[in-house]
């Protein structure tokens, strides 16, 4: 199944980790440089995308990385909200920034559901937790845009209407799924 036409992935090499423990150790490292954390986790989840791995691989590295990247976007809200319109260069950046990592998280977790989808073999229950994870990511995008003071792309709108469609079509809209990040 092909849900979305994901933006052409850019020739990069492959992430640093390999499987969640790697990312996990890799994480712990990137935090020793707060500064440029939000850069450094967007860089990997973007090289993540165009890494050969396959649903079952990349889901554990991105439940790895997913709580310190919304710890970071919960950080960063204050950043640009409340800001005058339109928004000063330093709030611009930071929206810009969250904005990013909002996307390669979405992206990320689209891919795998897209996998599992193709997969008679998979678990419902981990199609499910892919596409709530990018419904959370994509939400999340929504109301940074309302924080900001800015008008949500309607292809925003429309990943989102995707997203409540694609879980109607594979069986898993009344799915409960747990997010130990909430």
């Amino acid at each position: 199944m092909n849900w979305f036409s994901l933006t052409p992935l850019k020739e990069l090499p492959p992430p640093i980790f390999a499987d969640a423990v790697s990312a996990q150790n890799w994480l712990i490292q990137a935090r020793l440089d707060p500064s440029r954390l939000i850069g450094a986790l967007t860089d990997q989840l973007d090289r993540l995308q165009g890494a050969p791995q396959n649903g079952i691989t990349r889901a554990p590295i991105l439940e790895t990385l997913r709580q310190e990247a919304f710890a970071i976007l919960i950080a960063n809200r204050p950043g640009f909200s409340g800001q005058p319109r339109p928004l000063p260069p330093r709030p611009f950046t930071t929206f810009s920034s969250s904005q990013r990592l909002l996307n390669s998280l979405t992206t990320g977790y689209l891919q795998c559901a897209e996998d599992f989808a193709a997969t008679d073999k998979i678990d419902p229950a981990w199609i499910a937790t892919a596409v709530h994870r990018a419904m959370v990511a994509t939400k999340f995008s929504i109301e940074d845009h309302f924080l900001a003071g800015m008008e949500a792309p309607a292809q925003l709108w429309q990943r989102a209407f995707t997203l409540v469609s694609m879980t109607q079509t594979l069986n898993v809209a009344n799915a409960v799924v747990a997010d130990p990040v909430f």
